[in-house]
């Protein structure tokens, strides 16, 4: 295993790390606020009709909401504090009756949110009070069934997919020519201390920086011209020698 493929496994590796429980955390928040949102949502189209309720209490008021509610992707049913259903956008399922069946603390004017478990529910639900005048009260109960939520998290977590890969393609990319050039300075070096240890001693090693690696290049070149200059010292020692000895042994 060369250092460039150790090096960028290592980054991989802790990038990957951060990168996972960053995009974890992440799409947990979303997710988690657009629960939010939604519930939100209910509980504010319960409070619109609370107050067109409150101000024009009647039966046409009634029919108007439902017809309303029947043509989006929410359901309302509005029942009186005796438990009578006065007008329901759907027939009543047993998701809806399931909701109905809670105990009901004194529920605030702004609403209540009474389900919010979007995965094992089928409905995440509000409830919100009205009182037009003594006769007329009652509870307006929004409705969004969860596999509109379910189809809406499967579009944000494809969404989080594309971006996940999108991001570890780029740092693939930049991991390779990072390792690259984080590597290459010990590969020049790695190359000189072969041609050393082969005897060539005529060898150029760049220093590009002045950090360690630089010291280790600076390091090198020094022992490659004292070995250099050795080696012309010895040359010219033994030609001088070779000459003094010449016309004597002639």
């Amino acid at each position: 295993m060369k250092i460039s493929f150790k090096l960028g496994l290592c980054i991989f590796v802790c990038i990957f790390l951060m990168e996972t429980v960053s995009m974890i955390y992440l799409h947990n928040k979303v997710i988690h606020s657009r629960i939010n949102q939604e519930l939100e949502s209910l509980k504010a189209r319960g409070n619109s009709h609370r107050d067109v309720l409150e101000i024009t209490y009647s039966n046409s008021t009634l029919q108007h909401i439902a017809l309303m509610e029947s043509h989006t992707d929410t359901d309302v049913l509005i029942m009186n504090t005796s438990g009578d259903i006065l007008i329901s956008s759907k027939k009543v399922n047993g998701g809806m009756k399931k909701i109905l069946e809670k105990n009901l603390s004194p529920v605030p004017r702004k609403g209540l949110i009474i389900q919010s478990s979007w995965k094992d529910e089928r409905y995440i639900a509000t409830v919100t009070p009205f009182h037009s005048n003594k006769e007329n009260e009652g509870y307006i109960y929004m409705f969004k069934d969860t596999r509109d939520v379910e189809d809406l998290i499967a579009q944000l977590n494809r969404h989080f997919l594309l971006a996940t890969v999108l991001l570890l393609f780029f740092m693939l990319i930049t991991i390779y020519f990072l390792s690259k050039a984080l590597t290459r300075p010990l590969i020049v070096m790695k190359e000189a201390t072969t041609k050393l240890s082969k005897g060539n001693f005529s060898v150029a090693v760049p220093v590009r920086s002045h950090d360690e690696l630089g010291e280790l290049a600076q390091s090198i070149q020094s022992l490659a011209n004292q070995l250099n200059y050795l080696k012309k010292e010895r040359n010219e020692f033994l030609a001088s020698i070779s000459h003094e000895l010449r016309t004597p042994l002639t």
